[in-house]
């Protein structure tokens, strides 16, 4: 026979939870053409079990004066027959057919209560075997006291540590937890609670302050005994190690890409870069100093990766800049760059341009010269003409006619 448990939760879940199971039996299984014996089989549950002999034991929680239901879903073929251990008179039973057709469901309704503390049996039977399954109702209880809270040297901050702990025993699932922490003096501190996870960031904390942590768990029950103490304490404050990796010219402005290896507080406050131009004798120019906020530079506290964009730069000019980061609390060692813009591809590309237009216009005019002198035409030969030349006589239209009345000359004395 095959046995199947499944969690169905109490319709009350105000205070304390009740959880009870829909078991799944089969009462034989027809092989080759014949019914086999029985066999137990348990599947996983999320709660605390173990096996008896054809029978499962396990354990429920309610909550005071709640009405809840114990289910038995017994699959068998033929059909089975269900019963409670309980007096027949005295059970609040229902049983009915699924749709499965060789399913039977059978609920039994109980008031929790001290006196409805304890074991029940739910029987099935048919023709072939018989089966049964136990169920124990107890009350909910607050989880074990927890093991005190730990943090590697990593997870201990500046301002903050971060606790890893281990989950307690509980009868229930556990709803959260909360971690409370006193001074070197004994003054309690705030309480954080840290949800259902076993990990928390505990921020707010002081510098170089040591701190005595606890944990205590919380389930529908209650809170758990608080666990034993562990002193921590948060690390002192050092100047950020900076190296800048890398450095790109792009038109008038600088794009820094710097590395801290160490960030020596919780967070990085601002950048300070003072720059001046290297001149060709030697000399240096002005100094010009810009602070940039966290605002206005980029920084990854996972790949300990940033960068800062210097602008307002000349073209084709030589710079030297040098870098302070700051934390909150103090600045790193200042890191000096020497770094030269390109030059004003712009202008030169016009230059070249208007040079080329002139070699073309100095061309066309000598052209133009050679042919007014060789008078072949050209711009200044037709400009000439046009101004200068005097207009040609005409010539009446009388005297063309009699010019072309010459009479013709006698041929051979003829």
């Amino acid at each position: 026979m095959a046995l199947n448990s499944q969690k169905a939760l109490s319709s009350d879940q105000t205070r304390t939870v009740i959880t009870m199971a829909s078991l799944h039996a089969a009462l034989g299984t027809k092989l080759k053409g014949r019914h086999t014996g029985l066999e137990t089989r348990r599947s996983k549950s999320p709660y605390n079990t173990r096996q008896r002999t054809k029978a499962l034991q396990r354990r429920f929680m309610e909550s005071k004066e709640k009405t809840h239901e114990m289910k038995c879903i017994i699959s068998a073929n033929p059909n089975a027959t269900v019963s409670w251990n309980e007096d027949p008179k005295k059970l609040n039973t229902t049983n009915s057919v699924s749709d499965e057709p060789t399913e039977t469901i059978s609920i039994y309704t109980v008031l929790a209560s001290a006196a409805t503390y304890k074991s029940y049996t739910c029987s099935a039977k048919n023709s072939i075997g018989s089966e049964e399954f136990s169920f124990e109702l107890k009350k909910a209880t607050p989880p074990a006291k927890p093991e005190a809270p730990s943090a590697t040297d990593e997870q201990i901050m500046y301002q903050s540590i971060t606790f890893n702990w281990k989950s307690p025993d509980s009868v229930i699932p556990i709803t959260s937890y909360k971690i409370s922490y006193t001074d070197k003096d004994g003054n309690e501190k705030d309480t954080v609670s840290a949800g259902a996870d076993t990990s928390m960031q505990l921020t707010g904390l002081k510098e170089e302050t040591e701190y005595t942590f606890y944990i205590t768990a919380q389930n529908e029950a209650g809170d758990s005994e608080k666990s034993s103490g562990v002193t921590l304490t948060t690390k002192k404050p050092v100047p950020p190690t900076v190296k800048i990796t890398k450095n790109e010219t792009v038109d008038t402005s600088m794009k820094f890409t710097y590395k801290i290896d160490v960030l020596g507080a919780e967070n990085l406050k601002s950048i300070d870069i003072t720059y001046y131009e290297l001149r060709a004798d030697g000399t240096k120019g002005p100094e010009t100093k810009k602070t940039f906020t966290s605002d206005q530079f980029k920084f990854n506290k996972e790949d300990k990766i940033g960068t800062a964009n210097l602008t307002g730069l000349e073209a084709g000019k030589t710079y030297e800049a040098v870098i302070v980061v700051y934390n909150d609390k103090i600045g790193s060692e200042p890191q000096k760059i020497k770094f030269e813009m390109k030059p004003d591809t712009s202008s030169s590309t016009a230059t070249v341009i208007g040079v080329m237009l002139g070699i073309i216009i100095v061309l066309l005019v000598f052209v133009d010269i050679s042919c007014y002198y060789m008078r072949q035409g050209g711009l200044m030969m037709t400009c000439h003409k046009a101004l200068c030349s005097e207009p040609e006589p005409k010539v009446p239209e009388s005297s063309n006619e009699e010019a072309e009345k010459v009479p013709l000359a006698p041929e051979n004395g003829k």
